[in-house]
């Protein structure tokens, strides 16, 4: 058999809620779904309906199929920007109110709060400050920001039945629709198997809508499931290579390949002593056995969290590289070798649980090129 892209779509057709943090009063919710909630929210599913037979097995235990995350998104496909991103502080982001984006990395500027004199904005002369929202995957993309509302509960004494004073804590919740106007839709590419994904697609049919995150007894979570065909499949990571080092770095190819390595999901890695790891560069160069030096990067950190398909169990929190999270390499190869591996790391992924949507890297990403703000100083354009 083999494995196919798709595009999985999510409709929530009422407030979701994922918990980030199980320890605060105020629980925050995630705006996206994690390839590993997805996962469970179908495998859940078909328990329900089928059974957990031989299919169950196959589909959602093997680790041959890989889950998504999923993304906000009015149209198109979206992605976390990369950490290296950075942008106006009164008016950011690239929208119509936006002083547009700039990613520290292919400008040649130095952003960070170490720099003597941080660049400012070109438009109005305020500082830059870093950018955490998305960006788009294709070109049908348009970012929209998804409508929250919080929910609050009282503590129930057991005991009389009723309230119990002094206890107070509460949820966030994403709505069903974004700030800006209009439904809110989630999108993720995944890889299945052909026969796993028609059983995957006759479950969907058959129970209508699945449930997604906390508190689904209440209502929550509730949604609609679709797989489409990949529009575009952009360009071939040889292209890529090419364009980014004819524009972004055209005086290094005697001395190797330059190019960026972004994570668009976070990534759990392990070293040579099966410790955790943060070495973005170190993982690439040993899945690819190209060797790598390290030009700069962006590394953010994380942990995460979740619960087990087989025993239901809270999984133990691992440390993780957060997405979004890029490092730039100069790969002592030529492109053609270069493209050759980094082209199956890009379809595999790195560090584990890679089923379950972690570690999905983008290879010499050409969205950063068309995000860069016109250049600064310190004391504005130039």
């Amino acid at each position: 058999m083999r494995s196919v892209p798709r595009v999985v779509v999510l409709r929530p057709q009422s407030p979701f809620a994922i918990s980030v943090d199980r320890e605060r009063h105020l629980t925050p919710s995630l705006d996206h779904v994690p390839g590993s909630t997805l996962r469970g929210a179908l495998a859940t599913a078909w328990r329900r309906r089928y059974g957990e037979d031989a299919a169950f097995a196959r589909i959602f235990l093997s680790g041959r199929n890989r889950f998504p995350f999923c993304w906000p998104a009015r149209g198109g496909r979206t992605r976390p920007a990369p950490r290296s991103a950075r942008t106006c502080r009164k008016h950011g982001g690239s929208g119509e109110r936006g002083h547009g984006i700039l990613d520290e990395l292919l400008s040649g500027q130095d952003t960070r709060p170490a720099a003597t004199e941080p660049p400012t904005c070109p438009v109005c002369q305020a500082r830059l400050a870093p950018y955490r929202g998305l960006i788009g995957r294709d070109a049908k993309a348009r970012v929209g920001v998804p409508r929250r509302a919080t929910r609050m509960h009282v503590g129930i004494d057991r005991r009389r039945g009723s309230a119990r004073p002094g206890v107070l804590f509460g949820h966030e919740v994403v709505l069903p629709e974004f700030e800006e106007g209009g439904a809110l839709e989630l999108r993720g590419t995944g890889w299945f198997e052909q026969e796993d994904l028609a059983a995957l697609e006759r479950l969907v049919a058959d129970e209508q809508e699945i449930l997604v995150g906390r508190s689904r007894s209440s209502g929550l979570g509730r949604m609609t499931v679709g797989f489409e065909d990949v529009p575009d499949q952009g360009q071939a990571v040889r292209d890529r290579l090419e364009q980014w080092v004819r524009e972004s770095a055209p005086t290094d190819r005697a001395r190797g390949t330059t190019c960026a390595v972004t994570l668009v999901t976070p990534a759990i890695v392990l070293d040579d002593a099966l410790r955790w790891s943060f070495d973005l560069a170190r993982e690439v160069a040993a899945r690819t056995g190209i060797e790598a030096e390290v030009v700069t990067q962006r590394i953010a950190t994380g942990v995460v969290r979740g619960w087990s398909l087989g025993g239901g169990i809270s999984r133990t929190a691992e440390p993780a590289i957060a997405e979004g999270s890029t490092v730039l390499l100069r790969m002592n190869a030529g492109v053609d070798e270069t493209a050759a591996a980094l082209e199956s790391l890009e379809r595999e992924g790195v560090g584990l649980r890679r089923d379950e949507g972690f570690g999905e890297i983008v290879v010499a990403d050409t969205a950063p090129l068309a995000l860069r703000m016109p250049a600064t100083t310190a004391g504005g354009t130039r």
